[in-house]
C-alpha cells in the first residue's frame, strides 16, 4: 500500500507483486515456481539502520532467518505468500475503502519513524 516519504518503494512493491503472479501464471506449466513473499516488519539491517522502532508493544515483527526458511518451505504455493503470520493483516490492508485503509497504516508507520530531528 502506498505510503508517504516512501512512495517509489510503495510502486515497486505494487509491480513485484504484479509481475510476480504473471511470472507465476507464465512459468507454472514448466514447472517453475515464482512466488512473492510478503514479509510484514522484519528486523533487517536496512530497517534498523533508518532507526525504525521495531519494539511496539503488540508488534508482530519477524526474524530476517525465519522469514527466508518459510519462503523456501512455501516456494511451490505461489503466487503470494504472506510470511511471519501476517495474513490477516496483510488480508486487512487488502480491503475497501483504501482512503481509510492507507490513512490508518500511515499513521501505524509514523509511530514507527524516529523523531525528526530539530522539531
Amino acid at each position: 500500500m502506498g505510503q508517504a516519504q516512501i512512495s517509489v518503494y510503495s510502486a515497486v512493491k505494487a509491480f513485484g507483486r504484479v509481475f510476480a503472479e504473471g511470472l507465476w501464471l507464465e512459468l507454472r506449466e514448466h514447472g517453475v515456481d515464482v512466488l512473492e513473499l510478503v514479509l510484514g516488519v522484519t528486523r533487517t539491517p536496512a530497517m534498523e539502520r533508518a532507526g525504525l522502532n521495531m519494539d511496539i508493544p503488540g508488534m508482530n515483527v519477524a526474524d530476517p532467518d525465519d522469514v527466508a526458511r518459510e519462503g523456501l518451505e512455501h516456494l511451490g504455493d505461489g503466487p503470494v505468500w504472506v510470511a511471519g503470520g501476517n495474513y490477516q493483516a496483510a488480508q486487512k490492508r487488502s480491503g475497501f475503502p483504501r482512503a481509510d485503509k492507507v490513512a490508518g497504516a500511515h499513521e501505524a508507520m509514523k509511530r514507527m519513524l524516529p523523531p525528526e530531528s530539530g522539531k
